[in-house]
């Protein structure tokens, strides 16, 4: 991805690193990084081309603390879309579709099959599936299970 598809590549690395949901994922702003914090603040969501707030039925912690090596991603992919001159940098999006808008959950489906295909990865597995993958390595490291739900957005134990 990083190397085939850079355009997708921090926001794939994103929601990995984060377990975020896709529609949290796609409506982040320059603004709502804090490096010197190593935070994401998730204060609104994107869904159908709509911007609104964090849902309570969809919630997500308001913080979000950043990796060293997502740091590193996200400072690499600012300066390639300042070289670029992307559109829908001005408007302040960390993710912009090249059209300057916010990206769909559909936007990166051509991609990601054709890494999957490169890492003959032949079972299914999607985007979504990286929030899965956080979720189940967080619970295989034995993080609290109220440190779980606050990183995931999960309400109950059974979600």
């Amino acid at each position: 991805m990083r190397t085939n598809y850079a355009q997708h590549y921090a926001l794939v690395a994103t929601l990995a690193y984060t377990g975020l949901r896709f529609c949290h994922a796609s409506a982040l702003r320059w603004e709502d990084r804090d490096e010197e914090a190593g935070v994401l603040r998730v204060v609104r969501k994107h869904f159908r081309g709509e911007i609104g707030p964090v849902s309570r039925r969809k919630q997500a912690p308001k913080e979000y603390p950043v990796e060293p090596e997502l740091t590193e991603i996200l400072r690499e992919h600012r300066q390639r879309m300042l070289r670029e001159q992307a559109k829908g940098l001005e408007a302040g999006w960390m993710f912009p579709s090249t059209e300057g808008t916010l990206r769909t959950p559909n936007s990166l489906d051509r991609a990601w099959v054709k890494c999957l295909k490169h890492a003959k990865i032949t079972k299914r597995f999607t985007v979504h599936g990286l929030r899965y993958t956080f979720t189940d390595l967080v619970r295989r490291v034995n993080v609290d299970a109220v440190v779980r739900r606050a990183l995931t957005g999960h309400v109950t134990e059974e979600m």
